[in-house]
């Protein structure tokens, strides 16, 4: 029961930011929104966690409920309007934008998978090589992992270059690898 309050909650406060969010207001949505994320600890320390891990637990999942509801708000199957032949012989102001056929799963992937693999990375060289003790580095990694998802998620979805968006994120696994093998 815990476990199921604890995901509601952070699916619940995710989609009441997002709608919040989207249609550029509604202070009450937004706290709302963060109510119910907060209210996520309730619900992990409902299944037995102690209460630092509630917390950490609550902190871990919004990214995978924002990575819920973004793959629920990814088009599906919606074509383009059919555009007229071009006439060489007249200018056009604007080039014609092709748009690229998987740019949806692409993102999803890249917001998801990838951004997570990059996040986890980036956690553990911290965890084995930043600064401090043993407790302060793993403390500090457990903060650095969903924040550096989000980042990465929030790049994927918002960058029009997904080629770009694709190399930086695997520079930032690769080169956190690197770092953590040093």
């Amino acid at each position: 029961m815990g476990v199921a309050a604890g995901v509601a909650c952070a699916v619940a406060g995710v989609a009441a930011l997002r709608t919040a969010w989207s249609r550029h207001g509604g202070a009450c949505r937004i706290a709302l929104g963060w109510a119910l994320l907060a209210c996520g600890v309730i619900g992990w320390r409902g299944c037995g966690a102690a209460w630092d891990k509630a917390v950490v637990l609550t902190i871990l999942t919004p990214p995978l409920a924002a990575l819920v509801v973004l793959a629920w708000s990814v088009e599906r199957g919606r074509r383009l309007p059919r555009t007229p032949p071009i006439d060489v012989t007249k200018a056009s102001a604007s080039p014609q934008v092709t748009r690229f056929p998987w740019r949806g799963l692409t993102q999803f992937f890249l917001a998801g998978p990838v951004a997570g693999g990059a996040a986890v990375s980036l956690a553990g060289a911290v965890a084995l090589r930043a600064p401090g003790g043993a407790a302060d580095r793993l403390v500090t990694a457990g903060f650095v992992a969903p924040v550096a998802w989000a980042l990465g998620g929030l790049w994927a979805t918002t960058d029009g270059r997904l080629v770009r968006v694709g190399s930086g994120l695997m520079a930032v696994a690769a080169a956190s690898f690197v770092w953590a093998r040093l």
